[in-house]
């Protein structure tokens, strides 16, 4: 007879209440402090940029999970306009805006990575932390169950500015998932 003993299932024995993860990934926008309007991107360049990736946000590559909960901090306190939209996908976005360039996501191509989205207004009941303003992400349709695609374990994000916003210069974003594994 076969039995299940934790020298066969390793470090996945008697996890009865399925895996979660916590994934941290940070953003550190340029050096300046022009204004973004309502729609722009926040990202790390004005002439290269990249996407936001998360690591180990599955436990095999190719697999499903469900994303619970986001939650960020910025590295300052200024809430005024401070509302913003993280979108997600699983494998490389089709484009990634220069920082404090329009962004639609509509006209992206590729739409079939796209996981979906999440907002935060740190304009009211933020916290505010030794290390900046924080709160936590609302998910747009409750948790959103995701499959990564077959080369990595990973998610990338664009963060969007969803108000007219004058950041600080060389301000950092930490984001953090929390997510349910299969």
């Amino acid at each position: 007879m076969n039995e299940l003993t934790t020298a066969t299932l390793g470090r996945y024995a008697g996890n009865t209440g399925g895996f979660h993860a916590i994934v941290d990934a940070t953003l550190t926008r340029p050096d300046n402090t022009t204004q973004y309007a309502v729609g722009d991107g926040i990202t790390n360049s004005t002439t290269a940029p990249t996407a936001i990736i998360w690591e180990d946000c599955t436990r095999w590559i190719g697999t499903t999970a469900v994303l619970l909960g986001a939650h960020m901090i910025k590295s300052t306190t200024s809430s005024t306009q401070a509302k913003f939209i993280l979108h997600l996908w699983n494998d490389v976005p089709p484009s990634v805006p220069n920082d404090n360039a329009a962004y639609s996501i509509t006209a992206q191509v590729n739409y079939s990575n796209y996981i979906g989205y999440l907002t935060v207004d740190k304009t009211s009941a933020g916290f505010t932390y030794a290390d900046g303003l924080g709160k936590q992400f609302t998910l747009v349709g409750g948790s959103t169950p995701f499959k990564i695609t077959a080369s990595s374990r990973r998610l990338y994000g664009v963060l969007q500015a969803d108000g007219t916003y004058t950041p600080g210069a060389s301000e950092e974003f930490k984001i953090r998932l929390y997510i349910q594994q299969n």
